[in-house]
């Protein structure tokens, strides 16, 4: 997360496909938003998708749950490119 432009405001989901293990991250700028509690929350959802062998539905799950805990706080996007 050291290189992300702005690291304190980023969050980092780490998923390791061999394992299937999943670590959220979080910058001090928004660990107030995105503490402990809403990231295991986060990965709760994504175990029953893990188990199944589909990790990016267990990823999709994952934002899901923190996105609905977090609603008017983090704003998810993407580039178009």
């Amino acid at each position: 997360m050291r290189q992300a432009p702005e690291p304190e405001y980023a969050a980092l989901i780490a998923v390791s496909p061999n394992t299937r293990d999943i670590v959220v991250l979080t910058g001090s700028g928004v660990a107030d938003r995105l503490g402990d509690k809403v990231a295991q929350l986060g990965v709760t959802a994504a175990i029953p998708p893990f188990q199944a062998g589909d990790l990016i539905d267990g990823v999709i799950a994952a934002l899901r749950v923190i996105r609905r805990q977090q609603t008017g706080f983090l704003t998810f996007s993407h580039d178009a490119a």
